[in-house]
């Protein structure tokens, strides 16, 4: 295995690792009953998790000179890839609503500012990742791209339900999420300029990250309850 894909394998399963951690009390802790999961919640896992393992097992594939195989996979996240963004979107649906159930019609669509970003980003992403699919070292890190974009939730609940800075409010959970997963793809453009590899990707996806946070910062505004607004009538 090169070292390059190496460090994408084991990058991608810390990723992963982390996010698993963050979902650990409110989801994975409730087996075999998963008391209040819907299957809604069950979906959107599952496809977390299966995207997880197809960026994990692509380096290896290449490493080992699978390329068929590798071609296969490729072609079948041409399918797996908009499962993943819907499930996402059907996990933002069903947030919203509950929260219309005890929150203003604007709090409830300012609550969709961080997931449908998200989903966006993802998406964006993902594209990027097609189009430059025959250059290797782009398409490579724009699928990391991905994952750093969809551990954010992960790294949320991280913060929120473990406690690690304390009893904070969640702008304040917010804020520290988007300095850990933006300051992760600066330390990978960080990386990438030592090495005089292509950084452009990662720093794509930290302004990505950073479109995320800004719009959650400004979920009240004017602008974006009327995007959400139009957001929402698809529900």
């Amino acid at each position: 295995m090169t070292t390059s894909h190496k460090n994408v394998a084991f990058l991608i399963i810390a990723l992963m690792l982390l996010t698993l951690v963050g979902f650990y009390p409110t989801y994975i802790s409730k087996f075999p009953t998963f008391e209040d999961i819907t299957n809604v919640h069950h979906f959107h896992g599952a496809m977390m998790m299966i995207w997880f393992l197809l960026l994990i097992i692509q380096p290896f594939l290449i490493s080992y000179k699978k390329y068929k195989i590798h071609r296969t996979l490729g072609k079948a996240s041409y399918v797996i890839a908009p499962v993943v963004a819907y499930s996402i979107f059907l996990a933002t649906q069903h947030e919203y609503y509950l929260d219309t159930t005890y929150q203003t019609k604007d709090e409830s669509l300012a609550g969709l500012a961080w997931d449908i970003t998200s989903m966006i980003s993802f998406v964006v992403c993902y594209i990027l990742a097609i189009i430059n699919r025959k250059n290797t070292e782009l398409h490579m890190r724009y699928m990391v791209g991905t994952a750093l974009i969809i551990m954010g939730p992960g790294v949320m609940r991280i913060i929120a339900v473990y406690e690690i800075f304390g009893d904070i409010k969640f702008p304040i959970v917010a804020l520290y999420t988007f300095i850990i997963c933006a300051g992760i793809g600066v330390g990978l453009i960080a990386y990438d300029l030592m090495k005089n590899r292509p950084y452009k990707p990662y720093l794509v996806v930290v302004g990505l990250t950073t479109g995320i946070y800004v719009t959650y910062f400004n979920r009240m505004s004017d602008w974006w309850l009327a995007i959400a607004g139009a957001i929402a009538t698809t529900f």
